[in-house]
């Protein structure tokens, strides 16, 4: 018998680090561990084998990631350093709640959307072409990624950073 926070710490010295952040969230977003019991047991760990990938990937937790796919494209978002994004964000214009979204960076106003198998079916897939319609028209940039795009995840971190870069605030 083993805790959550055990598994993490024993799976983290065998798994890439991008599933070390994805195990990570869903223990946090499934109220099975807290940020707090992580950092216990990686200081419990201390010299042992998984503790550097574990603590390397405590500060890129998010337990409002709601799937594995979001996590994993947020992960390599995060690795390839890339600045946080808000996960499951509520867009909100003029007082009215268009969408609630994968991930933003709302100062640059760009959103990533990860679409999973749960996207294919042509209900799914009309409803998110009028959200995306939707989120364009209010001045949002709108990324959409599935599975394909996680065989390359240079070429998808480059066209977030890209999008992040032109997308730029300007300063006062």
């Amino acid at each position: 018998m083993t805790t959550p926070a055990r598994t993490w710490i024993d799976c983290a010295a065998v798994i890439p680090m991008e599933y070390v952040i994805v195990m990570g969230d869903a223990l946090l977003g499934r109220k099975l561990e807290s940020v707090e019991r992580l950092q216990g047991i990686v200081a419990w760990a201390r010299g042992r084998r998984g503790v550097v990938p574990a603590r390397t990937s405590l500060p890129l937790l998010d337990g409002r990631s709601e799937s594995p796919g979001e996590s994993l494209v947020r992960a390599h978002f995060r690795l390839a350093g890339l600045p946080a994004p808000e996960c499951n964000y509520n867009v909100v214009e003029s007082g009215g709640w268009l969408a609630r979204v994968d991930m933003a960076w709302t100062a640059e106003r760009v959103i990533v959307e990860y679409d999973g198998l749960v996207h294919l079916s042509e209900k799914s897939r009309r409803s998110d072409a009028a959200r995306v319609n939707l989120l364009q028209r209010a001045g949002w940039y709108v990324i959409v990624l599935t599975a394909r795009d996680l065989e390359k995840p240079w070429l998808m971190c480059g066209l977030v950073a890209e999008a992040l870069r032109q997308r730029q605030p300007t300063r006062p």
